[in-house]
């Protein structure tokens, strides 16, 4: 009876049969032959008849109101409960601030509808991006939509994912996840467009910089100096481009073999130990969380052992346990630990040699050795006997490193010396120690004396010559030299000189004498491997105040460090060149 009632409630037909049969019940009820049946009394046999157009009605609206009262009302709950999904829609479409927007697109309608979460998005008003789609890079988003997804139909296939970068209202990057269906009419022809934009810039700036740190340490991986080897069950699985280089092999020949394989290993190690077992043992080691860091002995592809400094690290990546291997290559290392040795000694033995005194000193003044030739200099015979030196060297120490000075030591019954002591802070082994470098130069400060006062009589000289004298080097063509005495016969100081090039002192030659200069170097290279050698040229030279004056220039050239010089002296004969252009006009005159 259940299942009646129930076929009856979602039933159209059994409705309008039920309808029906009430129909033709009641008008038979209220027919000519059973009234007559039924009704003897006369008055309401005529009462029923007059009335009964107007109770067949009543009767059979109030069957209509029964039969059509509970689809009314679930009609009616229906569409309340469609108005407040298409509300709740909408108020979800709009409330999806940050990650969505929607829009819909209908035949030559692009956008036409767009929710206004688009602002929360890209920061664009809904009329500015529905006007603008375009320009603000949007334009894929209606482009052959139409086309592409008719497409899709015949192909019978689901519309895919794409993704969409643009700009948003503060030109940032944006990106985003374009999920699109499309809608149907009876016809079964497409006749809008529904999509669903993501905001996925947080999600896509995140997988960049995961790609970015991938390659970063892929390349680390492919280029750190030491070798790397991944190891999974005893066997190599993976490794970088040095490993390679180490082991002087390709990598078909290294993947999938094991670290104790015949060619990457001799079968025992030094210590007499098998190989395989001892690899076998530290690989397991380190398994069990234990890092190991030994020395092994390993081969170039079969050939040629070499030392290696092996690290073992256990590592976890997608579930699974690892084991890192780092392979360095000491064999350079360990012939570099023995030439250190052999220089060391060499060191030791240079020491003992040096021609200057060598002092160690602590912090605390503490005195740790000097050489034999420190004792020499300071005229004693143990290092202890060195307070003296030391007390006067801290008198001197300052704060800042490296520090040079001279000490004045003075000797019973002797005149006193003169120490140039160079003092630098090292740090050996964590220790801050003093190294203290010191010879006696007593005997050159007594030359030097003697040079500064020969040389201060040879400035003198120079100075008050009334020639100049100069030194020109003939490759640069700049002058490394020029007495001051240029200054009283040409009007420029030394320092002009120096500053000017070589086409600039050549411009002050007189037009006539131009020749004269382009032929002197000519002449002196040529001259070169004789020894007369020696020139004399007479040309006139600009004055600073404009004047030419003449000169004799007397020059030769010389060798000195590789490089070659004029050398000379020039003399003013400006006054006899005149006194020579009198006489010769007094002779014309005659």
């Amino acid at each position: 009876m259940k299942k009646l009632i129930a076929l009856y409630h979602q039933s159209l037909f059994l409705k309008l049969l039920v309808f029906f049969i009430s129909a033709i019940f009641i008008i038979l009820l209220f027919s000519d032959f059973v009234l007559d049946e039924f009704v003897q009394n006369t008055v309401l046999w005529y009462k029923i008849q007059v009335y009964r157009w107007i109770i067949i009605p009543i009767f059979l609206t109030i069957i209509v109101y029964l039969i059509l009262q509970r689809p009314f009302k679930l009609y009616k709950e229906n569409i309340q409960n469609l108005q407040s999904v298409q509300k709740n829609y909408r108020f979800v479409v709009d409330s999806l601030i940050d990650d969505y927007f929607f829009y819909r697109h209908e035949r030559d309608k692009p956008f036409i509808y767009l929710s206004s979460s688009i602002t929360n998005v890209l920061g664009y008003t809904k009329i500015d991006f529905i006007n603008n789609y375009q320009k603000y890079g949007a334009g894929e988003l209606y482009k052959n939509v139409f086309e592409k997804h008719e497409s899709y139909v015949q192909q019978n296939l689901k519309p895919p994912v794409y993704e969409l970068v643009l700009k948003d209202a503060r030109q940032k990057t944006c990106y985003l996840e374009i999920k699109e269906i499309p809608v149907f009419n009876e016809a079964g022809e497409i006749i809008a467009i529904e999509g669903t934009a993501k905001n996925i810039t947080k999600y896509k700036t995140i997988e960049i910089e995961l790609n970015e740190k991938e390659k970063k340490y892929q390349t680390i991986f492919e280029v750190i100096s030491d070798g790397l080897l991944v190891i999974k069950d005893n066997k190599i699985i993976d490794c970088n481009k040095r490993v390679l280089e180490i082991f002087n092999c390709t990598v078909e020949e290294l993947i999938m073999h094991t670290p104790f394989h015949y060619r990457f290993s001799p079968p025992y190690q030094p210590n007499g130990v098998s190989s395989r077992e001892l690899a076998i043992k530290k690989i397991e080691l380190a398994y069990n969380g234990q890092p190991q860091h030994f020395e092994w002995i390993h081969l170039r592809n079969g050939h040629d052992p070499f030392p290696a400094e092996i690290s073992l690290v256990k590592f976890s990546f997608e579930g699974e346990d690892f084991v890192l291997a780092v392979v360095r290559d000491v064999s350079q290392k360990k012939t570099i630990i023995e030439t250190l040795k052999e220089k060391e000694e060499s060191f030791r033995i240079l020491y003992e040699s040096l021609p200057i005194g060598v002092m160690q000193l602590q912090s605390d003044g503490t005195i740790l050795n000097i050489n034999p030739k420190g004792l020499s200099i300071l005229q004693i015979t143990d290092e202890h006997e060195a307070s003296f030196f030391v007390s006067k060297i801290k008198q001197r120490l300052g704060d800042l490193y490296p520090q040079h000075f001279t000490i004045e030591l003075d000797n019973d019954n002797s005149h006193s010396r003169c120490l140039s002591v160079h003092v630098n802070r090292i740090n050996l082994n964590s220790i801050s120690l003093d190294l203290v470098l010191f010879e006696d130069i007593t005997e050159t400060i007594i030359l030097k004396r003697s040079c500064t006062k020969q040389e201060a009589y040879f400035k003198e000289i120079l100075e008050n010559s009334r020639q100049i004298l100069y030194k020109l080097n003939i490759e640069t063509g700049s002058y490394e030299y020029i007495s001051s005495a240029l200054y009283n016969i040409l009007g420029y100081t030394p320092e002009e000189f120096y500053q000017m090039s070589a086409e600039e002192i050549k411009s002050l030659l007189h037009p006539d004498d131009m020749p004269k200069a382009n032929t002197i170097v000519a002449k002196l290279i040529q001259n070169l491997d004789t020894f007369n050698n020696e020139f004399i040229i007479e040309y006139r030279f600009k004055h600073k105040n404009g004047q030419y004056k003449w000169l004799s220039d007397k020059y030769q050239i010389i060798s000195q460090d590789d490089s070659t010089y004029i050398v000379g002296n020039i003399m003013d004969i400006t006054q006899i060149k005149d006194a020579e252009q009198r006489i010769q006009e007094f002779l014309e005159k005659k």
